[in-house]
């Protein structure tokens, strides 16, 4: 079975992103992707993902999820400082039915924190 994300809270901007469409303008297609790139990257990085795979970017409020039917290794990056409930800010293994949190700044300190995912091995 492969592991399963429960979002099980979340504040108003939490978004599923990329790197976005590069070289597609002539198209009409903006590049759009993650708003913070270089949290992104480092995000897929610290799980040991490509870059070009997606993250959750959480830019208001925050998010409460867990993990059904396997382990995860969450990484949470940002320009600011993040509060998750684990007691690292890098790397970290998620338990089945264990529940993560990430409080994210209010409006008026936008900015994205960035949670990427990736199944942990066994």
């Amino acid at each position: 079975m492969r592991p399963t994300l429960e979002v099980m809270r979340t504040g108003p901007l939490a978004l599923v992103q990329d790197l976005g469409r590069v070289g597609k303008a002539a198209m009409g297609v903006g590049r759009s992707g993650a708003a913070d790139r270089s949290s992104h990257s480092l995000a897929n990085r610290l799980v040991a993902n490509p870059d070009n795979l997606a993250t959750i970017e959480v830019t208001l409020g925050g998010m409460s999820f867990r993990v059904i039917g396997g382990d995860v290794v969450v990484a949470v990056t940002g320009p600011i400082p993040t509060r998750p409930s684990m007691e690292s800010p890098s790397a970290r293994t998620v338990l089945p039915k264990f529940r993560m949190e990430m409080w994210c700044p209010s409006a008026h300190r936008a900015a994205a924190c960035v949670a990427t995912l990736r199944c942990a091995a066994g």
